[in-house]
């Protein structure tokens, strides 16, 4: 238990400062001029780490041990967070985010795979529920901190460089059971999403969403005439949707199947964004409607990761997911970019323009390779 209480705690603790950091920095760059394509560029930086730092992970993680690079990926993210308000050229800020992301990246990919290690077959969904919920009260609980400090100053950052230095007091008293992760799966990548291209292309769609919402949701507020406070809620609203739906979901698609689950929550996601519009200018109704909406696109991700584990295990385990946080990184770095480009030439409902795209596209591939497949039966994760 104390391993599975050390990586969720601290893995909620850097969702914490991630959702923390995320609209604070694209709050300071709009405030300083920047354009919405500028910051979701600058934002698409840690999913660019995504996709060239996992692949070394698992040679890392087996040569030094689970703890040891999980400490050196917070530390690394703390010293680079602590720069942020100094440095005043934003230009500067795309190497400060690559390396901020690096860290990053590096500590979801290992707390994921942690995750699974002590996870069996019997216990695994529940324990992704557990994460993912635990983990989306983290991501709830950052902006209602930036609401509480101001985006000015340094205290933001200040308080983000205090938190994760606590992840690591965590992981340190967790890292005499943390699991031997690493090693190497005979597999390539892409046999991985021939096999499953439902689960990857949820992840993907997921990422996408969550990045784009986390980039600029609050900058979106802003733009619809919501003063800073109530805009940077609108993620706490995000998080907290997301922390109180995943356990159900979760059950959800035990009963009834990974994949009908995956369809419900991307069609839900497409109903989610054509209303977004209608309750921008009214911040109850904007926080009720984001509640549910993003609630249920979560559990995309928490489907996705529980087909997965159902599926693969020992290296292949290891290395599916490392083949997910991949995906997942394909996703965050496009999504930035495509809510930037959609809300300045759709100014400002592009952003819900292209997230009711994006799930729209999701449910139709999926529903179609439903239709090829056998419907699939709780924890089986065949056809998807």
């Amino acid at each position: 238990m104390r391993s599975i209480a050390a990586v969720v705690a601290g893995a909620s603790i850097v969702g914490l400062v991630l959702s923390l950091t995320l609209p604070l920095l694209a709050i300071r760059m709009e405030e300083a001029g920047a354009s919405a394509t500028f910051i979701g560029a600058n934002s698409a930086m840690p999913a660019l780490a995504i996709l060239l730092v996992t692949p070394f992970l698992p040679r890392l993680l087996g040569r030094f041990g689970t703890a040891p690079v999980l400490m050196w990926c917070l530390l690394l993210t703390a010293g680079t967070l602590a720069l942020f308000h100094p440095v005043e050229n934003l230009w500067w800020w795309f190497p400060l985010r690559f390396l901020n992301g690096i860290g990053i990246v590096s500590i979801f990919v290992i707390s994921e795979s942690w995750i699974q290690a002590v996870a069996t077959r019997e216990t695994r969904g529940r324990l992704v529920a557990l994460y993912t919920t635990c983990f989306s009260v983290g991501w709830a609980g950052g902006p209602a901190i930036l609401a509480t400090l101001g985006t000015q100053g340094a205290a933001p950052f200040a308080a983000g460089v205090v938190l994760i230095l606590s992840a690591a007091g965590v992981i340190a008293w967790g890292r005499d059971v943390a699991p031997r992760l690493g090693g190497r799966s005979p597999r390539a990548a892409w046999s991985f999403l021939a096999e499953r291209p439902a689960v990857f292309g949820a992840i993907i769609c997921f990422s996408a969403i969550e990045a784009g919402i986390f980039t600029l949701l609050p900058v979106y507020g802003l733009r619809v005439g919501l003063a800073e406070g109530p805009a940077a809620l609108t993620l706490t609203a995000v998080g907290l949707g997301s922390a109180a739906l995943q356990y159900p979901i979760g059950m959800l698609s035990d009963r009834i199947g990974r994949h009908p689950v995956l369809v419900l929550c991307a069609l839900t996601g497409v109903a989610g964004a054509v209303s977004l519009p209608a309750f921008a200018g009214n911040p109850p109704l904007l926080y009720a409607s984001m509640f549910l909406w993003a609630g249920v696109v979560a559990g995309l991700y928490t489907t996705a990761m529980a087909a997965l584990g159902d599926t693969y295990e020992g290296a292949d385990l290891v290395a599916a997911t490392a083949t997910f946080t991949v995906m997942y990184g394909i996703g965050a770095l496009a999504g930035p970019p495509l809510a930037g480009l959609s809300m300045d030439a759709l100014d400002p409902h592009g952003l819900a323009v292209m997230l009711g795209a994006i799930c729209a596209v999701y449910a139709v591939l999926a529903g179609v390779r439903g239709m090829r497949s056998r419907r699939l039966t709780s924890g089986a994760g065949e056809g998807m």
